[in-house]
């Protein structure tokens, strides 16, 4: 049977959020812009299934943390939290809908965002993966580690990050000269950016995490 990415994320604390209308709005917008930029990569499109919950299911996992990354930046007034389950499909998948699903991926997505409930690390992290694979320890604490970077971003640091994934650039290496054009500042400007909020460094590891899951899920096929 084909493995898949079942993810499933919510939002935290979503009852103390005052406009919940405009919240609900937003989320939306986002899933929606989610699901388009990310089509060729999605089994079952993002679905909002309580009001501040949403699943989707991935293909493979050669954009996975771009995508949680890219949605998460998006709803940068609202933290979320994300579970990641990887394992079979026992039931069909809807393509247009992430509802009445079920098998490995969703139990251990499922498992995954209550770990997450548990044990944030003082809300540092966010994310938590649960597979088959011996590699899961190490996979977990690399997202911790690389979690925390990201709690630690100032709103400009965050900015430029979303302006990287608005590029299509999830690697630390690119040309540095040609992105501080883009955002109309200088190149020292930028490195100084760069090199204050470790940006360089959380790309090269959650893009190296990616690549390597990518790897493991070619050779299984």
């Amino acid at each position: 049977m084909p493995v898949y990415y079942a993810v499933i994320g919510d939002l935290i604390r979503s009852k103390s959020i005052q406009d919940r209308g405009k919240a609900q709005d937003v989320l939306e917008e986002v899933i929606a812009s989610i699901n388009a930029r990310y089509h060729n990569d999605l089994a079952s499109k993002f679905t909002i299934t309580l009001g501040d919950e949403f699943q989707g299911v991935l293909k493979h996992p050669a954009h996975l943390f771009q995508l949680l990354d890219d949605l998460e930046i998006q709803l940068m007034d609202y933290p979320c939290r994300f579970g990641i389950g990887c394992g079979t499909i026992a039931t069909r998948l809807n393509p247009e809908i992430s509802l009445g699903a079920d098998g490995e991926a969703y139990w251990r997505a499922r498992q995954a965002l209550n770990e997450v409930h548990e044990n944030h690390d003082y809300e540092m992290t966010r994310t938590r993966l649960i597979s088959a694979s011996s590699a899961d320890v190490t996979r977990n604490d690399l997202l911790s580690l690389s979690d925390a970077i990201k709690r630690r971003w100032s709103d400009l640091q965050r900015s430029t990050f979303k302006a990287l994934l608005e590029q299509g650039i999830y690697r630390d290496q690119f040309d540095q000269k040609q992105f501080a054009q883009t955002l109309g500042i200088s190149p020292e400007t930028l490195y100084k950016r760069l090199k204050n909020s470790s940006i360089k460094t959380y790309l090269r590891s959650r893009s190296n995490l990616q690549q390597t899951m990518e790897a493991e899920y070619e050779s299984q096929r």
